[in-house]
C-alpha cells in the first residue's frame, strides 16, 4: 500500500512540475503540431527518461547528506534565493521567447535524444528533486506512522511515479498540440507571470517559516 501511494505522490508532483512552459515542453508542441503525435510523445519518452535518473540520483544524495543534523536547514535557506530567481526570471520573461521558438520548427531525427539533451541540461532539476525528497521525509501526512520514502520499495515508486507524471503530462500536452494549429504567444506570457507570483510567494513563505523558527524557536 506504501508503494502505491509513493507511487502517486511521483506522479501528481511530477505532473504538476512539468506544467510550467520550458524547453522541453515547447519541443513537445512545436513537433507535435509539425510532425504529429509521436514525434511529441519521444521527446517526452526521453524527457522522463532523464529526469528518471536525475531522481534516483536526488534520492542518493538526500540519503548521503541528510546524515548532517543541520542539512535541511541549510536546504531550506538555499531554496530561497533560488525560488526568487525563479520568480524574477519568469516575470521578467518577454516575447523574446517566441523567436527561440522558431529555433525548434527544423525537422529533428533524434527526437529522444532532443528530450533528453532538454531536460540535461536544466541546472534546476537535480537539486529541486533533492530539496523535494529531503521535504517528503519530514510529512506525516498519511498519519504519524508513515514515513515518506523510507526504504528500497518506496524511494523506486516514487522515482518510477516521477518519471512516469512527466512522460503522462508531455504526452497530454503532445496529444493536444497535434490537434491544433498553432500556440498563442500571450498564453505563454501570462503563464510565466502567474509561475513568476508563484516562485515569489514562496520565497516569502519560507523566509517567513525560517525567521520565525530562528527567532521564535
Amino acid at each position: 500500500m506504501t508503494e502505491i501511494a509513493h507511487l502517486l505522490v511521483g506522479i501528481i508532483l511530477s505532473f504538476i512540475v512539468a506544467i510550467p512552459v520550458g524547453p522541453v515542453n515547447l519541443a513537445v508542441v512545436q513537433n507535435s503540431i509539425k510532425y504529429g503525435m509521436i514525434s511529441g510523445i519521444k521527446i517526452a519518452l526521453g524527457s522522463a527518461t532523464v529526469e528518471f535518473f536525475y531522481c534516483f540520483v536526488a534520492l542518493w544524495g538526500v540519503k548521503t547528506f541528510l546524515a548532517s543534523p543541520n542539512i535541511m536547514f541549510f536546504l531550506q535557506i538555499i531554496s530561497i534565493p533560488i525560488l526568487i530567481f525563479m520568480g524574477i526570471y519568469n516575470l521578467l520573461r518577454k516575447k523574446e521567447t517566441e523567436e527561440k521558438d522558431n529555433e525548434t520548427n527544423k525537422p529533428s531525427k533524434g527526437d529522444f535524444f532532443l528530450g533528453a539533451s532538454l531536460t540535461i541540461v536544466n541546472p534546476i532539476l537535480l537539486p529541486f528533486w533533492m530539496g523535494v525528497a529531503a521535504y517528503l521525509k519530514t510529512l506525516h501526512i498519511f498519519g504519524e506512522n508513515f514515513h515518506f520514502l523510507h526504504d528500497r520499495s518506496t524511494n523506486w515508486a516514487f522515482i518510477i511515479g516521477v518519471a512516469l507524471g512527466s512522460f503522462l503530462f508531455l504526452t497530454l500536452v503532445s496529444f493536444i498540440s497535434s490537434k491544433r494549429k498553432s500556440i498563442n504567444i500571450n498564453t505563454k506570457i501570462i503563464i510565466y507571470k502567474i509561475l513568476g507570483i508563484v516562485f515569489m510567494v514562496l520565497a516569502f513563505v519560507q523566509s517567513y517559516n525560517l525567521l520565525k523558527k530562528l527567532y521564535l524557536g
